[in-house]
Formats: C-alpha cells, structure tokens, sequence
C-alpha cells in the first residue's frame, strides 16, 4: 500500500526535524511505500533549506514551493 502524506509549511524551521524523526518510523512500519510532501508557502526562515537537505537524504521527501 502507498500513502502520501503532504504538510504545509510555513516558518518552521524548528519543528521540521521533530516532524521527520517521529513520522519516518511510523509510515515505514505501517506503509510499504510512502512519500512526505512539504508545501511550502515562502518563509522568512530557513524552513526551505532543512526541507532540501533532507529531500537529498530520503527520496521519498518532496518539496513544492508556492
């Protein structure tokens, strides 16, 4: 089974990471495939930048930008 989860993101430069590390386990345990989408609407941190780093280690994270 495949699941896309999509987050909007905006300023949240802090809770990325938090997000990531607690859903990662749980989608993998349950999903044979999964994929995260971040839809960021432009922020004035550095939400898009901790976003692309981690689309560089996990394929299955995404990123659209508004």
């Amino acid at each position: 089974m495949k699941i896309s989860l999509v987050t909007p993101v905006y300023n949240e430069e802090e809770n990325i990471n938090y997000f990531l590390e607690n859903t990662i386990p749980i989608l993998s345990k349950h999903f044979l495939d999964y994929e995260i989408i971040f839809v960021l609407d432009p922020s004035d941190d550095n939400s898009e930048k901790i976003i692309l780093e981690h689309c560089k280690n996990n394929k299955r994270i995404k990123l659209i930008t508004l």
